[in-house]
């Protein structure tokens, strides 16, 4: 066994409790020793226990009544009750008051430790399903809401709780970070599929080859470097939602595989013979014209009519301008929580340029904008926000090609280096300009490099 638990032996007999120390501390079980319940209680409260062994008849409190204690304290953990006057109903009582074995005495060790063995691979894979299930739902959760008092949002709202509830496709366009996950998102909390599998693929992020094998999985020796099978993404989100990113950048021969399995709900693993049948709704995005890419022979048209049954739009920020403040407000917060610092009042001039600024990179780039100002400022109110001005020097120097913000430790590389060159790589100057430590400085530029 690679990994160590604790293991608490509650028995008042000292010689049985030290027969199954020696045997268990073998097996790399870390001991404790308990003569009775109470004590046994106190230990178990005290350390993290991980398994319990316990006779029933002792002094005091007896192995049943502590079974109860314990299933009260901590349900999950495993406690496995042997007697020396075992009976059909001693045993009954005891696997009913959630014991996960009854063994009899005597007994052979090596029966014991399977029964360790697999109380332990039980209880360490309920411990892992829960922690996935916290991390999901923490992940959803913390996904940023849909956010706008527009008419444009709150006509996207409506549309949102009517096809949420149906099992039909959709499609969401707009530009890039207007918020395409955001309202898939929406609809997957909103819909009947809301407690099974949420998987997102952004279809621009991987070459075709990895998209495929992504989607579909594949078999053991199915090509180079396949030395074991491996489930795709349609298969793990049977039941569920899969949402497809920037699906217009599929190429024409995974958009036909996909089209088959959406019509036929089954397919073929990569070097498969065996049909896997799915049942799943899928939800895609795009910031292209799909209907000109059909034109083009760039996107089948089958597979638009099929994935396009409600298609939603998200107008870009500049064409809601009355949501901006909305946006603001809610991300001064979220990163005033995450950064553990207050949240500032912005200058009549700062608040003026936010709301009268163009964001070609949309609500993406309006949190960067935010997220920055917070890592930044100092201050109990923010007065100035140059970067925000397109035609200044230091702006353009913290675009990209597009146009848009860079990323924030890009951004905030370029911001570091332009003040050290500016104040002729004085660390000392550059430091007290950046209100930062001469320390935190150095660390920075090595991080930086």
């Amino acid at each position: 066994m690679k990994n160590n638990y604790n293991c608490l032996i509650v028995d008042d007999e000292r010689a049985m409790c030290e027969t199954l120390a020696f045997h268990l501390q073998d097996k790399n079980y870390n001991i404790f020793i308990a003569d009775n319940a109470i004590n046994a209680i106190n230990i178990f409260n005290s350390n993290k226990i991980d398994i319990v062994i316990t006779d029933v008849k002792m002094r005091g409190l007896n192995g049943l009544e502590l079974l109860k204690k314990i299933k009260e304290i901590n349900n999950d953990v495993p406690v496995i009750v042997i007697t020396g006057y075992a009976t059909i109903d001693l045993a009954v009582e005891a696997l009913k008051n959630g014991a996960y074995d009854f063994i009899s005495k005597p007994f052979q060790i090596e029966k014991l430790l399977i029964t360790l063995e697999n109380a332990i691979e039980q209880y360490k894979l309920k411990f892992e399903n829960q922690n996935l299930k916290k991390e999901i739902n923490s992940k959803i959760k913390f996904y940023d809401p849909l956010i706008g008092e527009s008419k444009a949002i709150v006509e996207l709202k409506k549309l949102i709780d009517d096809v949420a509830k149906t099992n039909s496709s959709v499609l969401i366009s707009g530009e890039s970070g207007t918020g395409k996950e955001i309202i898939a998102r929406e609809i997957y909390q909103k819909s009947n599929r809301n407690n099974k599998p949420f998987y997102a693929l952004n279809c621009t992020a991987l070459p075709t080859n990895l998209v495929e094998s992504e989607l579909f999985g594949y078999n053991k020796g199915a090509f180079t470097g396949a030395n074991e099978s491996k489930k795709g993404i349609l298969e793990i989100v049977n039941d569920g939602t899969l949402f497809l990113d920037e699906i217009g950048d599929l190429s024409i021969e995974i958009q036909a595989k996909l089209l088959r399995v959406l019509e036929n709900k089954e397919f073929y693993k990569i070097g498969g013979v065996e049909k896997i049948s799915v049942d799943f709704r899928l939800i895609a995005a795009t910031n292209k014209n799909l209907k000109q890419l059909v034109k083009e022979k760039i996107f089948r048209d089958d597979l638009y009519y099929r994935i396009n049954t409600v298609e939603l739009h998200i107008p870009p920020l500049r064409e809601r301008k009355d949501d901006i403040k909305l946006f603001i407000n809610y991300f001064l917060n979220k990163f005033a929580i995450e950064l553990k610092k207050p949240v500032p009042v912005l200058s009549k001039e700062v608040e003026k340029k936010l709301l009268s600024y163009s964001y070609p990179g949309n609500v993406r780039e309006l949190k960067n904008i935010i997220e920055r100002i917070m890592i930044f400022n100092k201050d109990k109110v923010i007065k100035n926000i140059d970067f925000l001005n397109p035609d200044s020097e230091d702006v353009q120097d913290l675009l990209d090609d597009n146009n848009q913000i860079l990323p924030l430790k890009e951004f905030e590389k370029k911001y570091i280096y332009k003040i050290y060159n500016k104040l002729n790589k004085n660390k000392s100057q550059t430091a007290k300009a950046l209100k930062i430590t001469r320390k935190t400085l150095d660390s920075k530029l090595k991080s930086l490099l």
